[in-house]
């Protein structure tokens, strides 16, 4: 999969019109970026969950709690 930069300048602005892609085969191409993007997002959104419940479980102040005296 081309990403959008290569798509646009190497697909969209050929000389010859023919050898454009069409309005559907660009919704198509924009959908897939898209779709990935997506993905990425989604996993970058679980590993900082993860990150702030390990967090969460490391109590670096344990001795410093008033409920401690």
């Amino acid at each position: 999969m081309l990403n959008l930069l290569d798509f646009i300048n190497v697909k969209c602005w050929r000389h010859e019109p023919d050898e454009r892609p069409d309005a559907s085969q660009v919704i198509l191409e924009l959908n897939n970026i898209d779709n990935s993007n997506s993905e990425e997002s989604e996993n970058e959104e679980t590993k900082i969950a993860e990150e702030l419940k390990n967090e969460e479980n490391e109590d670096d102040f344990a001795d410093c709690h008033l409920s401690n005296y």
